[in-house]
């Protein structure tokens, strides 16, 4: 047998398995003898006519058909066991030549990942501090969340609420027309059109008063894009905003504060946090950036396909608990499962890429979880469960579960170590882990990966069937409802559905076969 291999795009790599010359034989033969099985060919018992009987008779067509059929995939297994490739989803069968007898097929195999000098990277966090005028700010919001708004006897003033009568006619049309409006006078206001509130200022309750203004040329509605409109506005009401007192009753009607003082505290607190917050986020954003920049990231369209269908799942599950269904999901945002789909697919490639890449980091630095790590997370995870607890800790004690946390783990002393190496308080690599950013492929991520109660590594499909594959999706699918975000997992391997080409097969009845020479039993045979 001889096993040639050329890698293409997208981590395809071309196949191509031929056997010797013998074995082809042996195979054409074989077929022969199913073929004179399944079709009666006179003068011969079933299965008994000779190999050039059969070929005269229904077609070497027909019968190279037949080897397809019943030895293809077993030719597919050992030239992939011997080319030592590791596919990540089920292969396809390009092309069959003969004289040898050759396979051509597509393997999708895993992510190439080359992250380059990752370890060159400084990112600088930014400091944060809150000012007075942000508490302010945020007292003043709360007083205005509080306030009430009262008749005012004075001319209106930006910041009063009004109610209005309003027309506005656009080359004598009415474009616009509102009865009793509430509106708030807001001077950054766009509507109806910037600078209508400036133009009610200074009316009085009961006054009526008539202006132009023109509507901006990139205006929603191109008929009156760019053109004056003339408003006629009666001003019915004006009301002015009370705010509450800033005292110690006040703070206590927000919430649990003590007094006023106590609030001040806790709000300078909370602004602190949610700066904090946004900071570690922009850090985050810039380190995520400069590694997307520089790593090289080659994979195969299923595992794109997988992240979606992730994706998906989380969707649905959000849904159940709103008693929405993902149909139901389509039809109200007026979209189809494709549509959402090609949305969807840009964030689906950013989440694998950034998975691709923790999962390298992990493997260059020689990241690793504990058993003891792993028990630890679970009961933190558990404590919160309350009676939940112990029919979530028999999922999380099964190998699935377990490999879930230990996941989850790993990325997070991933993204802990790039923050590390952005800083420049990274600990230097031993000496036998060195050679960073070198390219590395799914097998390999999944050995780094791997923790002290990893199960087994999925086989490749060389010793299991296809039926005992899909028996182990349910679960693996459950695994991914467990994990926080969607895991990039070596996925089960099929042989391919290898399909003999279709030939047509006609049986001739001569009046003997004793006329050709041939005789009646059958030759002997190799087999």
């Amino acid at each position: 047998m001889k096993v040639t291999t050329e890698r293409q795009e997208n981590c395809i790599v071309q196949l191509s398995i031929s056997v010797d010359e013998r074995a082809e034989q042996d195979y054409l033969r074989r077929a022969t003898r199913a073929l004179s099985r399944n079709y009666r060919l006179p003068g011969y018992r079933p299965g008994k006519a000779p190999y050039n009987v059969v070929v005269r008779r229904l077609g070497i067509e027909a019968v190279r058909a037949q080897v397809i059929e019943d030895f293809g995939d077993r030719i597919f297994e050992e030239g992939l066991a011997e080319s030592q490739l590791e596919p990540v989803d089920q292969a396809s069968l390009e092309d069959v030549t003969w004289e040898p007898l050759t396979l051509h097929l597509k393997v999708p195999v895993g992510p190439e990942v080359y992250l380059g000098a990752y370890r060159d990277i400084r990112v600088s966090k930014q400091e944060v501090q809150t000012t007075d005028e942000d508490l302010e700010g945020e007292l003043l919001r709360l007083q205005k969340e509080r306030s009430e708004w009262q008749a005012a006897e004075r001319p209106a003033e930006i910041a009063d609420q009004v109610v209005l009568d309003i027309t506005g006619k656009v080359d004598g049309e009415v474009v616009l027309e509102n009865k009793s409006r509430e509106m708030v006078l807001d001077d950054k206001s766009s509507y109806p059109v910037a600078g209508f509130a400036e133009a009610i200022v200074g009316m009085a309750a009961g006054e009526a008063r008539e202006f132009g203004l023109t509507y901006p040329e990139d205006h929603y509605n191109a008929d009156i894009a760019g053109k004056e409109g003339r408003f006629e506005a009666r001003l019915e009401e004006i009301r002015t905003q009370t705010l509450p007192p800033l005292d110690d009753e006040f703070a206590m009607s927000i919430g649990d504060y003590e007094d006023l003082e106590d609030l001040r505290a806790k709000l300078s607190q909370s602004l602190l946090e949610g700066a904090q917050a946004q900071a570690d986020q922009e850090f985050q954003d810039q380190i995520w950036e400069k590694l997307l920049e520089i790593a090289q990231i080659e994979y195969p369209e299923t595992y794109v396909n997988r992240e979606l269908e992730g994706m998906q799942r989380q969707l649905e599950a959000q849904l159940k608990q709103q008693g929405l269904d993902i149909a139901t999901y389509f039809q109200l945002t007026n979209t189809t499962e494709e549509g959402w789909r090609a949305q969807l697919r840009p964030t689906a490639e950013e989440r694998l890429k950034r998975g691709l890449i923790l999962n390298q980091v992990t493997r260059e630095e020689g990241l690793e979880v504990g058993t003891e790590e792993i028990e630890a997370r679970i009961e933190e995870m558990l404590e919160p469960m309350g009676d939940r607890a112990d029919a979530a800790r028999e999922m999380y004690a099964s190998a699935i579960g377990k490999a879930v946390v230990a996941d989850d783990l790993l990325r997070e002393k991933a993204t802990e170590r790039l923050e590390a190496i952005v800083r420049g308080e990274a600990p230097e690599l031993a000496a036998e882990d060195k050679g960073a950013g070198e390219p590395a492929g799914a097998g390999d991520e999944a050995e780094a990966a791997l923790p002290e109660t990893e199960p087994d590594a999925p086989p490749t499909g060389q010793d299991e069937s296809p039926e005992e594959s899909k028996e182990k999706e349910p679960a693996e699918d459950a695994a991914c409802d467990v994990a926080a975000e969607a895991e990039i997992a070596t996925p089960e391997v099929e042989a391919p559905e290898i399909e003999a080409p279709e030939a047509e097969v006609e049986v001739e009845t001569p009046a003997t076969e004793q006329d050709e020479g041939t005789p009646a039993e059958p030759e002997a045979t190799t087999a």
